[in-house]
């Protein structure tokens, strides 16, 4: 499936997946909720939890019912490609990447694994660049993904992003020779189209309103914020940092994310 992501305060790129994000809690699979699935054909006809492609009409029993059941997701590859991307440290300067690349996969019910490459960064006109990588490209550590409600009851649902560098580290590059910069933290971004619709694309938007990371946790979760620290400024301190891109991700097979059973 293809999705696209918009996204907010750190280098990090998106992914597709054939899953339905699941909100309510069932005896089957999913166990958890919001949750990565598939919607696929019952082996058994007639014997699946539900009766349409989408996996939302429960099987009542009659004619032509059951047709489908919803499985795990694990195990999906996902791709995508990222158009221009930013990430703001408020009074301290913009680093502008003009593209990307990501590769990634879900690993559970709530979660998965992305790397980002980054292409044409700069800052203050000077290349910005990870070690082992081509001049003015970034590429992130492995990042962990969770997913989560935004806000349960409206069926808002958004997936996380935390680097596993060292120290937590997402991503660490040098601009021009001049400076070194690590990010860290964490970013939530929404999920939306593929939420209870099985489809082969989806859109995860990552955003800031008014300077600021949003949406900044998930429902009864601690705050997720992304940092900054440019070493050449002061290695003990870490700035709040705001990141905008928009991501198209494929992956095999269409999906959902599913928030009810």
């Amino acid at each position: 499936m293809r999705r696209i992501r918009i996204v907010g305060l750190c280098l990090v790129a998106v992914f597709a997946l054939s899953a339905v994000v699941a909100t309510a809690a069932q005896a089957e699979f999913p166990e958890k909720f919001p949750a990565f699935a598939k919607c696929v054909k019952a082996k058994v006809k007639g014997k699946g939890r539900f009766n349409d492609k989408n996996c939302q009409v429960p099987n009542m029993g009659g004619k032509a019912s059951g047709g489908f059941e919803l499985e795990s997701a694990a195990g999906t590859a996902l791709t995508s490609k990222t158009t221009a991307s930013t990430l703001v440290t408020p009074g301290i300067g913009i680093v502008k990447c003009k593209a990307g690349t990501d590769t990634g996969e879900i690993t559970g019910e709530q979660s998965g694994t992305d790397t980002v490459t980054f292409t044409s960064c700069e800052v203050f006109g000077k290349k910005c660049t990870s070690e082992g990588q081509k001049e003015g490209t970034i590429k992130t550590f492995v990042l962990d993904t969770t997913l989560g409600f935004i806000n349960k009851e409206k069926g808002e649902v958004g997936v996380s992003l935390t680097g596993t560098g060292p120290g937590g580290l997402s991503a660490e590059f040098n601009c021009g020779g001049k400076f070194l910069v690590k990010t860290g933290g964490s970013v939530i971004g929404q999920v939306t189209k593929d939420v209870n619709v099985s489809s082969t694309s989806s859109t995860e938007i990552f955003k800031e309103v008014e300077g600021v990371q949003s949406p900044l946790s998930f429902e009864g979760g601690p705050e997720q914020r992304l940092e900054t620290e440019f070493v050449t400024a002061d290695p003990e301190v870490l700035f709040p940092s705001n990141e905008t891109a928009t991501a198209t991700i494929k992956s095999k097979g269409a999906g959902e994310v599913v928030t009810k059973p």
